[in-house]
């Protein structure tokens, strides 16, 4: 038979599991775009091309700013470059900073884990979102 505990020491919180507060935890507050262009330095000459395949650069990077005690500003910037034609042509230039702001609880006992968090997993919450942007920004 196991033993329980009586409801009134456990809505103490004594004898109760305590573990689950100090465990790391990641809660996304906010996304927003921080900033966005497009550039379409050939138009409309640019569309009257025959043959459109384009090469595509995509640069990504990635910035981090603490904003108190448990929030940090997760910011991912995409540039994306279509050229076209034998001489290269810049089609369109495209630059996203998509940011999101992040709630980090937890990881006092290992900063090499927030740091990944901060470094992989909230970019890559994010990136969706610049996706959409970017695409939303070249179809228009």
């Amino acid at each position: 038979m196991a033993e329980s505990t009586p409801k009134s020491q456990a809505a103490n919180g004594v004898g109760s599991d305590t573990s689950t507060e100090s465990e790391p935890q990641v809660l996304m507050q906010r996304i927003y775009c921080r900033d966005a262009s497009l550039e379409v330095p050939f138009a409309p000459e640019i569309f009257n091309l025959k043959e459109w395949s384009p090469k595509v650069d995509v640069q990504v990077s990635t910035e981090v700013s603490t904003l108190g005690n448990q929030f940090h500003q997760v910011t991912l910037a995409l540039t994306v470059t279509a050229k076209i034609g034998d001489d290269a042509k810049v089609a369109y230039l495209v630059e996203v900073k998509q940011a999101g702001l992040f709630m980090l609880t937890g990881f006092s006992k290992d900063p090499t884990q927030m740091q990944a968090v901060l470094g992989a997993y909230c970019p890559n919450a994010l990136f969706p979102f610049a996706r959409e942007t970017v695409s939303t920004l070249v179809e228009r």
